[in-house]
C-alpha cells in the first residue's frame, strides 16, 4: 500500500488557521449554552470580549493576506519539491503550525509581508529552513522602525552608530569592532590626539535578511542603495 502524497500551498496554510484560541470557544459555549448569557455582569463582559475578538481576527486577516501577496505564485514544481521535502522529514503538521505562528506574532502588516518575503525565498530555495526562522525571529523581534531604518540606511554609519548597528549586534546581523584610533589636533598636525572609534559591518545574517527586504520592498529603496539586481 503506497503512501498518499500531501501537497502544502499557500492556501492550504489559509484554511488551516483558527478562527479563535481555544479558551475563546470554550467560552463562546459557556455563553451559548446559556451558563452565563442571564447574568448581566458577565453577559456584559463576554459582549466586550466578542468585540475585541472580532477586531483582532479582523486585523489578523489584513496580516494573513499582506503574507500571502508577498509571498506570490509559485509553480506546481517548487511547491512539490518543498512539500516533499518536508514530508521526508515528517515535518509538515510542525512547518504549518510553526509557518501560522509566526504570522500571528507579526504585529503589523508591514511584518505580515516581510514574512511573506521570506517564506517565498525559502520555496524558491533561497533559503534554508534555518534561515528561514532566523528570519521570522528578526521579523517579529525588532521594532518595525528599526527593521524600516536597517531597510534604507544600512550604509550609512551615522544611522548605525545612533543606536541601529547595536541591535543589529544584538540580532548577530553586525559585528562590532572597537578601536583605538589617531587623529590631528591642529591643523599643522604637531600634536595628536587618540579616541575611540566604533564600526559596525554586516554578517552573513544581516546580508542575507537586507536581501529578503530590498525583493520585498524593492520599489520603496533608493537605487544606488539596492543590493538586489
Amino acid at each position: 500500500m503506497t503512501k498518499k502524497s500531501k501537497s502544502l500551498t499557500v492556501k492550504d496554510v489559509a484554511e488551516d488557521v483558527p478562527a479563535s484560541e481555544y479558551a475563546e470557544i470554550a467560552l463562546d459555549s459557556l455563553i451559548d449554552d446559556g451558563l452565563l448569557k442571564d447574568l448581566p455582569v458577565f453577559s456584559t463582559g463576554f459582549a466586550f470580549f466578542k468585540l475585541a475578538r472580532r477586531v483582532k481576527e479582523r486585523r489578523f486577516k489584513k496580516r494573513v493576506e499582506e503574507f500571502f501577496k508577498s509571498a506570490g505564485n509559485f509553480t506546481k514544481e517548487e511547491m512539490s519539491a518543498f512539500a516533499e521535502k518536508l514530508e521526508a522529514e515528517d515535518n509538515q503538521e510542525e512547518f504549518v503550525s510553526e509557518l501560522i505562528e509566526m504570522v500571528e506574532r507579526a504585529d503589523s502588516e508591514f511584518k505580515a509581508k516581510v514574512l511573506g518575503g521570506v517564506f517565498r525565498r525559502l520555496i524558491k530555495q533561497e533559503l534554508t529552513v534555518g534561515q528561514f526562522k532566523d528570519q521570522a525571529v528578526i521579523t517579529n523581534g525588532m521594532l518595525l522602525t528599526d527593521i524600516i531604518t536597517f531597510m534604507h540606511g544600512y550604509h550609512n554609519h551615522n544611522i548605525l552608530l545612533d543606536g541601529l548597528g547595536d541591535v543589529l549586534v544584538m540580532y548577530r546581523m553586525a559585528k562590532r569592532e572597537i578601536l583605538l584610533s589617531s587623529k590631528k589636533k591642529t591643523w599643522a598636525g604637531l600634536e595628536e590626539g587618540q579616541y575611540i572609534e566604533t564600526k559596525y559591518s554586516l554578517s552573513g545574517i544581516g546580508k542575507t535578511y537586507l536581501i529578503t527586504l530590498h525583493q520585498v520592498f524593492r520599489e520603496k529603496i533608493a537605487p544606488e542603495h539596492l543590493v538586489i539586481k
